[in-house]
């Protein structure tokens, strides 16, 4: 069994708690979450507390329960003392990704808009004509 370095299982914890806190505002949380994965209770909590670590296929599981992916709850957040997420929302980024990745930055972009304080998103789309291939130049 591979040994999951404590700060990743923390950020791990603490991202399915928000989520679940998301998902289920208030007390009992816990256990809906647990019933709506067929643990137990028992079960459940440690992944929330970070003293264990839900294998790949359970993580996968819980990414899509909650509408978000494996990298959000992989990655490191901020949170404020309430469990809210603190992530400035007015962050200006610029990507260059290639025609395959387009999925994953909409995906992103969905994140910040589920972000409370996320007010208004433009996106501008600039496509490169000399990185087109052949079927393409062929439409214009």
């Amino acid at each position: 069994m591979r040994q999951i370095p404590e700060e990743l299982r923390q950020t791990i914890a603490e991202n399915i708690r928000y989520w679940r806190h998301r998902k289920y505002p208030g007390k009992g949380g816990s256990k809906k979450c647990a019933d709506a994965f067929g643990v137990s209770q028992q079960q459940w909590s440690p992944w929330e507390r970070g003293t264990r670590t839900p294998g790949e296929i359970r993580l996968r599981q819980i990414a899509r329960f909650f509408d978000t992916t494996v990298e959000w709850l992989l990655e490191r957040h901020a949170f404020d003392k309430d469990g809210e997420l603190t992530d400035d929302p007015e962050k200006t980024f610029s990507l260059k990704v290639e025609r395959h990745e387009i999925a994953a930055v909409f995906q992103r972009v969905e994140r910040l808009l589920s972000h409370p304080k996320c007010g208004t998103v433009t996106i501008s789309i600039a496509v490169d004509p000399h990185n087109m291939d052949i079927s393409e130049q062929a439409r214009e």
